[in-house]
């Protein structure tokens, strides 16, 4: 069962994701308004389109904000009851 603040962060999340497609994308070659101007654009690509435009806006993703990204090095140690600062 999903709870509302896992759903909220999820939706942030894609949110995100979105806001910064649509300011990575130099130009755009759809007959839609493009998402820099109106973002529910974004929701109109197919799946694979906006499936790749995820994967080419990871690198700048994990530049803006390191914490989000999950690796070895940030991973929460199970016997420890604090997140792992020396990340």
């Amino acid at each position: 069962m999903e709870c509302a603040g896992e759903k909220e962060g999820v939706m942030q999340a894609v949110g995100m994701q979105n806001g910064l497609i649509a300011v990575m994308v130099e130009s755009w070659s759809f007959d839609l308004l493009p998402p820099n101007v109106r973002l529910d654009s974004i929701e109109e690509l197919t799946p694979l389109d906006y499936e790749k435009l995820l994967e080419e806006s990871l690198p700048a993703q994990t530049a803006l904000f390191p914490s989000l990204v999950v690796n070895e090095t940030n991973v929460n140690d199970p016997k420890a009851s604090t997140a792992n600062f020396n990340a």
